[in-house]
């Protein structure tokens, strides 16, 4: 199974599967954290949809943070 992993820093999306550590490619960070999103959702979306869904996803983990 394809999951959608974001990266809690740059925003940054990577698809892995059988993987439980992620590092992410845009910045370095060791961990990225893994999306509700399953692949056939990700890759239904426009570019412009995928954009809003990591700004809402990055607002919401900001959130639970505080």
């Amino acid at each position: 199974m394809v999951k959608v992993f974001i990266c809690t820093d740059c925003g940054d999306t990577r698809l892995v599967s059988r993987r439980k550590t992620v590092e992410c490619f845009g910045c370095g960070k060791s961990q990225m954290k893994p999306s509700n999103l399953t692949l056939k959702e990700f890759s239904d979306m426009s570019q412009e949809d995928r954009d809003d869904y990591i700004k809402g996803w990055l607002y919401i983990q900001s959130r639970k943070k505080s």
